[in-house]
């Protein structure tokens, strides 16, 4: 009985920092918070203007995520893959989404089109679960 006791609590331990990280408050939901962190500054020079930054989110971000997001203005530092240090104007792009499967190739999609479109090295991401609202 003792060994069953020992064993249960044990199992209990495993699990409860997974269930714990997911437990959220009944007025929320668990949903998947997916950040993406791009820089504005063009090789060669110069910045993604507000306008063509605005038709990018209108003719690639909207259209994969109709539901909504958010665009946070940010200043990123970065090292590039030379060595060099920057610090650029950057925007942070912030999806929830209760589908992060679906989402990830949609994310993919986004992350390859601002890439090739303004000639970016890297666009950071970032993934986890929080609880959130929409009320």
């Amino acid at each position: 009985m003792r060994a069953r006791s020992a064993l249960a609590v044990y199992l209990l331990a495993l699990v409860a920092p997974a269930s714990a990280q997911t437990a959220c408050p009944a007025s929320l939901r668990p949903w998947t918070r997916i950040e993406l962190h791009v820089g504005l500054g063009l090789a060669g020079g110069g910045e993604v203007s507000r306008a063509q930054f605005r038709n990018f989110l209108e003719t690639t971000v909207t259209p994969r995520f109709p539901e909504g997001y958010t665009v946070i203005e940010a200043t990123g530092h970065y090292r590039y893959k030379s060595g060099k240090v920057a610090a650029e104007p950057a925007r942070v792009l912030v999806i929830l989404t209760k589908a992060p499967n679906e989402a990830a190739q949609k994310v993919d999609e986004i992350v390859r089109i601002y890439k090739t479109r303004f000639r970016q090295e890297s666009v950071g991401r970032a993934q986890r679960i929080e609880c959130a609202t929409f009320d």
